[in-house]
């Protein structure tokens, strides 16, 4: 069965990444798990002054850090933005990390 990813999860996903790694803001989380799977896809918003492999040590850093946190994300899809407007279902407002 598929379903989305419940709150407490996505509670889980912002703290670690703003609280303990400390990478950017989320600015989206999307999720489904399928049978035994869990995917995850993140929205970091990240300086656009990084470089290219900056960026992506980032995003392999909160890959790591979520699978080691949290070993039930069995495929985790970071996108790295550099202000750009979040859909709807996916986005993070400011206070969320306390609303979710």
């Amino acid at each position: 069965m598929d379903t989305n990813l419940d709150e407490r999860l996505r509670r889980q996903i912002v703290s670690c990444v703003q609280e303990e790694l400390g990478v950017g803001a989320v600015s989206g989380v999307a999720g489904r798990r399928l049978a035994d799977m869990t995917l995850v896809e993140i929205h970091l918003q990240l300086d656009p002054a990084l470089t290219l492999a900056e960026a992506a040590g980032a995003a392999d850093a909160v890959k790591q850090h979520l699978k080691t946190h949290v070993p039930e994300f069995t495929h985790i899809v970071i996108e790295m933005n550099s202000g750009l407007e979040e859909p709807e279902a996916l986005a993070v407002r400011p206070g969320d990390s306390n609303r979710l």
